[in-house]
């Protein structure tokens, strides 16, 4: 049996989540700062010798055109996004491995104002160093607490985690 048939899919969906994961919160930020853009979009000139938007039409027809251009620009960005990733994961599957990892807990760290997560820090290098769990879980680590980690080789998204 290959080894990425071994995944649930509740792990499968994980997977696709991580591999998402950066886009979608660069879509969000882009989504919150959308309005000031809109606002300054007619005054910026467009193609060399042309004008802004606003010495051929009045302000607000001009910030409803940036505006629906600017959404339908974002829709098609977010669709090729969806698609090239449902690819790239049906692509890249036959490659999928679950490791476990055993490892001790160092600290913890919690967030507070601008990123509440909450944060296990173990002895592992590169993205196992921290990991990012749930307010329910973290309560139940402990510093010095071994655990163990299973988790995907390539995405490093965790799969499960037990104290031993």
């Amino acid at each position: 049996m290959p080894e990425w048939a071994q995944f649930t899919d509740e792990e499968i969906a994980l997977i696709k989540q991580k591999v998402n994961q950066r886009f979608d919160k660069v879509m969000i930020v882009l989504i919150i700062i959308s309005p000031f853009i809109l606002l300054v979009m007619p005054y910026i000139p467009s193609r060399r010798g042309r004008g802004a938007m606003i010495d051929k039409m009045p302000y607000w027809d001009a910030v409803l055109q940036g505006s629906i251009i600017w959404f339908i620009a974002l829709i098609m960005v977010w669709i090729w996004n969806h698609f090239s990733s449902q690819r790239q994961f049906s692509r890249n599957r036959k490659f999928l491995k679950k490791r476990i990892v055993k490892t001790e807990i160092i600290s913890k760290s919690v967030g507070i104002f601008y990123n509440p997560k909450n944060q296990i820090i173990t002895e592992l290098e590169g993205k196992l160093n921290k990991l990012d769990i749930k307010k329910k879980e973290f309560n139940d680590f402990n510093i010095g607490d071994r655990i163990r980690i299973e988790y995907e080789e390539h995405t490093k998204t965790i799969l499960d985690l037990d104290r031993i």
